[in-house]
């Protein structure tokens, strides 16, 4: 790998995923890089290391994804979770820190043999479950209520699978996966709207932060936007499993990029980084410079000509724009 991408990877692990995404922070990135096996190789040694470090990783592609809807992101990242293990994972962890035992071969759903094996009577073991969840997930406000709701009724799924069906729980994942589910269903389960433009982010803030909470240190999403450049020209013949982005769906999606970077301030335990081709910044008609306002949060008006700073937002992986600090010479306060 090249050292200008290890010196990135090594920055990010040591200023980001080692420290500040793990204590609450949130944050966006975007390379630039000469080659579609370059975006590739970034983002596979990324997720390498997210997941070394205990984040859970997800990857979302401009080619299959519209990015220019960030309900469809959310969704593209809803699919790669297998909500049925994680909340099952969860529900365990829950047990082993509140002090309760659960003996081999017993599923979560034996309340009895579980509340037997602590000393305590089935009832008993049942109202602690039923107050922390409410306490630990109902009430948490840090997560939106549609999601609260979601996620009560899987924790429940574990322990009372009589209170909550199989079919609910299938409902319920398909609500978050985008898929087409009953309406009347939902209202049953206390869901009153599918996931949508108007609510999407609220999903994915309250998903890093159940994530960081129950599950491990946080969320890492890596998207590639190297379709967003595709131009097809009039007559030729188009890859019907590839998306081709108008330009006003190619504003739409740095819209969406641009509110990623706004919010960084209301979303915890969560990095975004992007790649693409370097024609990003130079593409005449679909570069970022034809949206200003994600232009004006990615450029760097002061910067150092030949070095990269590897902490800024934008960093260039195409070699014309000299070599980058090491995560070593970033802490010893190089200005970039």
């Amino acid at each position: 790998m090249e050292s200008l991408t290890q010196n990135w990877l090594e920055v990010v692990d040591r200023f980001y995923l080692s420290d500040f995404i793990m204590s609450g922070g949130s944050a966006f990135k975007l390379l630039l890089t000469r080659t579609q096996g370059q975006s590739a190789d970034t983002l596979g040694a990324l997720q390498r290391l997210a997941e070394q470090s205990g984040y859970f990783y997800v990857q979302v592609s401009a080619a299959q994804t519209r990015i220019d809807r960030i309900d469809q992101v959310f969704f593209a990242i809803a699919r790669q979770i297998d909500w049925d293990r994680l909340t099952a994972l969860e529900a365990e962890d829950f047990l082993r820190q509140h002090g309760y035992h659960k003996p081999d071969g017993t599923s979560l759903s034996d309340t009895e043999a579980i509340a037997e094996a602590n000393g305590c009577t089935v009832s008993e073991f049942q109202g602690e479950l039923r107050r922390a969840t409410k306490r630990e997930i109902v009430e948490d406000r840090a997560m939106c209520k549609e999601f609260r709701t979601a996620l009560a009724h899987l924790r429940n799924a574990q322990f009372f699978p009589r209170d909550v069906s199989p079919s609910d729980a299938e409902t319920l994942g398909g609500w978050l996966r985008g898929d087409k589910v009953s309406m009347a269903a939902l209202r049953d389960l206390r869901i009153y709207s599918k996931i949508g433009r108007h609510n999407a982010r609220d999903m994915l803030r309250a998903l890093a932060h159940w994530l960081a909470k129950s599950l491990g240190k946080g969320l890492v999403i890596g998207i590639d936007l190297s379709a967003l450049l595709v131009v097809t020209p009039r007559g030729a013949e188009h890859d019907p499993a590839t998306l081709r982005y108008s330009r006003a769906a190619l504003l739409d999606a740095y819209e969406v990029l641009r509110q990623f970077i706004d919010e960084t301030d209301e979303i915890e335990h969560c990095l975004v980084c992007t790649v693409a081709p370097f024609e990003l910044e130079t593409d005449e008609k679909r570069s970022i410079f034809q949206y200003y306002a994600l232009q004006s949060r990615l450029l760097n008006e002061v910067h150092d000509l030949d070095r990269q700073n590897l902490l800024a937002s934008m960093v260039r992986l195409d070699g014309v724009s000299g070599t980058g600090v090491s995560a070593q010479e970033v802490e010893a306060g190089y200005g970039g």
